[in-house]
């Protein structure tokens, strides 16, 4: 498995490495907005945008063992087979978040969230022997981007409310939340950075050069 590390990938067209990043950058653009101007979502994304960036962490931890133990097995039903079962373990950490928070729509914002994270080993490059390189170098990027985000987002913006005014934050549901010590902003805010990151290491924009659009 891990000799395709050594293996040159073939970069696929600028469009479709593009296609990689857009959902992460999707993403961001919702923690902004919900961040500096909840008032275009709505007082209830402040919440949910908080939770996504919670939730990511297992989307995260989970990255290495799916591109390691998920491709393990020699035939294609194996790898199919073990895949579900890490996502089937990852999912009850999900229910049991997704139900002490009384967020049911987190279920679908952790596939969407999957999505950010495997699209990437379609749109990087031609074919997909080489998906299991693009999640391996994939994987050590989130961790460091999800660890320096949060710690960007407690330290630097800490006092940056933005558009989370007391009436937002009554309307969000978040008092007596507990959520990020009733500072939301800080983790929006490290949402932002961190998913634009990740949706521009996605779209591998150091390949670009030699590739045709």
């Amino acid at each position: 498995m891990f000799e395709v590390m050594d293996e040159k990938p073939d970069p696929a067209p600028r469009w479709q490495m593009a296609l990689g990043g857009l959902p992460d950058l999707g993403t961001a653009l919702a923690c902004w907005l919900s961040w500096q101007q909840p008032e275009v979502l709505g007082a209830a994304w402040v919440k949910l945008m908080v939770i996504t960036v919670l939730a990511e962490f297992f989307v995260i931890h989970s990255g290495g063992f799916m591109a390691t133990f998920g491709n393990m097995p020699a035939s294609r039903l194996g790898r199919i087979g073990a895949h579900l079962g890490l996502a089937s373990f990852y999912f009850l950490f999900i229910f049991a978040l997704a139900h002490s928070l009384d967020a049911p729509w987190l279920y679908g914002m952790f596939a969407w969230l999957f999505l950010s994270k495997l699209l990437v080993s379609w749109s990087a490059n031609r074919g997909a022997r080489l998906a299991i390189r693009e999640q391996m170098i994939d994987w050590p990027f989130a961790v460091a981007a999800y660890l320096l985000s949060l710690g960007a987002g407690f330290i630097q913006f800490e006092s940056a409310n933005g558009g989370i005014n007391e009436q937002v934050f009554v309307a969000a549901g978040l008092v007596d939340a507990g959520l990020f010590e009733d500072r939301p902003w800080t983790a929006l805010a490290a949402g932002s950075i961190y998913f634009t990151a990740m949706g521009l290491y996605r779209m591998r924009l150091w390949r670009w050069l030699n590739v045709a659009a």
